[in-house]
C-alpha cells in the first residue's frame, strides 16, 4: 500500500455505514484521506413473505448475500431464529460476497457454503457458478 501513496491526497466516496479499514490503511501508508458519504444503505420495504413462500415451495437453489447489511436486513425481516432455521439446510445454498458478510451470517448462526474469493460481484458470480456446477 505504501508505494505511491505517501503524501498523496485520496478522495474516498463510500457508503455511510462502510467500514473504516481502507481509509485507516491509506492514512497509515501516509496518504491524506477525505472520506465522503456517497450513498446511504437503507432497508427496503419488501415483503418477506415472498422469500419465505419461495423457500417453502423449494423454488430457490441459492441465496446470495452481498454485504453484512443485507444479512441483517433479511434477519430483521424474518427474525434471527427463522433465518437460522431456513438457512441451515442443504437448500438453498447460502453464498456470501466475502468474509464480512460471512462473519455476520455466522454471528446469526448460519454457515455460508460459498464465499467469493474475489470480493466483487464478478467474484461472487464465479463462486456461485462453481458451486452450482460442482467444480
Amino acid at each position: 500500500v505504501e508505494r505511491g501513496v505517501r503524501g498523496k491526497s485520496v478522495l474516498l466516496p463510500r457508503a455511510d455505514i462502510a467500514r473504516e479499514a481502507l481509509a485507516r490503511a491509506l492514512e497509515a501508508a501516509g496518504a491524506v484521506v477525505d472520506e465522503v458519504s456517497a450513498y446511504r444503505t437503507v432497508e427496503g420495504d419488501g415483503d418477506a413473505s415472498v422469500l419465505l413462500r419461495a423457500m417453502d415451495e423449494g423454488a430457490l437453489d441459492l441465496v446470495c448475500f452481498t454485504s453484512s447489511s443485507t444479512v441483517r436486513h433479511v434477519a430483521r425481516r424474518i427474525g434471527d431464529a427463522e433465518l437460522r432455521r431456513r438457512f441451515s439446510k442443504e437448500r438453498p445454498i447460502v453464498a456470501s460476497m466475502g468474509p464480512i458478510a460471512s462473519a455476520t451470517l455466522r454471528e446469526l448462526g448460519v454457515e455460508p457454503q460459498v464465499e467469493a474469493s474475489e470480493h466483487t460481484a464478478s467474484g461472487l458470480v464465479a463462486a456461485v457458478r462453481a458451486a452450482l456446477s460442482g467444480t
